[in-house]
């Protein structure tokens, strides 16, 4: 069993023109969420554009038991069900990526070697565990 965890994050530009809509669909949305095992849901707008192409408006995050489970929401027919509502509520397609953190937090190709070599040797403070060699 993997100790990593699973995400769905959402990336979404909403239509502030329809209101109506936006608020329907994260109404029901939120219940499709939580019927497959979506949890810890974490909700960010966008304040400023520092880097990037921009337009992303508003960010979530819910945690779920693994990637199968939001594979088998995406084709469950509640959540299809809501698919002219979503083209609505929003001004561009929504993005929905499944991620699962590092095992230990340390990105796989990414060591303190690494941050020594650049000059920074602070990195036990960045990757609980790393040690000097």
């Amino acid at each position: 069993m993997s100790d990593n965890k699973t995400f769905l994050i959402v990336n979404a530009v909403p239509n502030m023109e329809d209101m109506q809509s936006f608020q329907s669909y994260l109404t029901q949305i939120v219940d499709i969420f939580i019927k497959f095992g979506g949890s810890n849901m974490q909700r960010f707008k966008t304040v400023e554009q520092i880097m990037g192409q921009g337009g992303i408006k508003a960010i979530a995050i819910l945690e779920f038991p693994d990637a199968q489970s939001i594979k088998n929401m995406f084709a469950s027919d509640e959540f299809n069900a809501l698919n002219d509502l979503r083209r609505k509520a929003y001004k561009q397609e929504v993005d929905l990526m499944i991620c699962e953190t590092y095992k230990n937090q340390v990105p796989p190709l990414i060591h303190h070697r690494t941050f020594v070599r650049a000059g920074l040797q602070a990195c036990a403070h960045i990757f609980p565990g790393c040690r000097p060699v």
